[in-house]
């Protein structure tokens, strides 16, 4: 009886201790995520010193105005679904 007691005491407290971790990992990388967010980007939006995108003259490409190749990438946060 005064075992199956000390047991069930030892399993409350690791349980306590358990959840107090993982809250603190919880808000730690609430911090994280809300300081990472803070900073703001303060550059061009967009680079036109190459001049407007128009369509290749074997209408397979986008280029700027200059003749120079726009680099086209796209990205899908397929990990999210």
């Amino acid at each position: 009886m005064y075992i199956e007691l000390m047991i069930n005491t030892m399993n409350i407290k690791n349980t306590n201790t358990m959840k107090t971790n993982l809250l603190l990992l919880i808000a730690g990388l609430l911090i994280c995520t809300v300081q990472a967010q803070e900073t703001k980007w303060e550059g061009k939006s967009v680079d036109f010193s190459h001049g407007r995108l128009k369509v290749s003259d074997n209408r397979r490409f986008l280029v700027f105005e200059d003749g120079t190749p726009f680099f086209y990438l796209g990205d899908t946060a397929w990990e999210l679904f």
